[in-house]
């Protein structure tokens, strides 16, 4: 009769684990931003708002893990992940925050937005602005910072 308990036990006190791991929000099978670049990227807004309330600097240059923008990890700002996540909530809600400082800023996320085939955000980032891309340039640069032999 033990040896039929031992069994159910195990798979309750399994169960109780991810449970409580789901509520300490420490999913074991899911992926966590380590960083504002990466939250961004994720299009998680809440971590995003935490992080940048806590002082994380949403122009400085992070590494994004591979897997969440795409296959190979890169590093960017936390501006242009949210631009390459393609979430026109997260753009609105960081520039709410007043986190797009400067016409040159605008103007380069519109252009980045525009090589990630993502027209609603260029127009909200370029509204007002007088935006000239040259197609791939932006999102190349970007690449470049972890990958330099993309532009050789």
């Amino acid at each position: 009769m033990l040896a039929a308990a031992v069994p159910a036990a195990a798979a309750t006190l399994v169960v109780l684990w991810f449970a409580v791991a789901e509520m300490s929000g420490r999913t074991p099978m899911s992926m966590h931003p380590e960083n504002l670049a990466e939250a961004a990227a994720m299009g998680n807004a809440a971590e995003t708002v935490r992080r940048l309330s806590f002082g994380e600097n949403p122009y400085r240059v992070e590494f994004i893990r591979g897997d969440i923008i795409g296959t190979d990890s890169m590093q960017a700002t936390a501006l242009e992940a949210a631009v390459m996540s393609k979430r026109l909530e997260l753009i609105r809600l960081l520039d709410s925050r007043g986190a797009f400082v400067g016409d040159d800023v605008r103007r380069t996320l519109s252009c980045l937005a525009e090589d990630y085939g993502s027209g609603d955000i260029k127009e909200y980032l370029g509204r007002g602005l007088v935006v000239d891309c040259e197609p791939g340039v932006t999102r190349l640069r970007i690449i470049a910072r972890s990958h330099p032999e993309v532009l050789r």
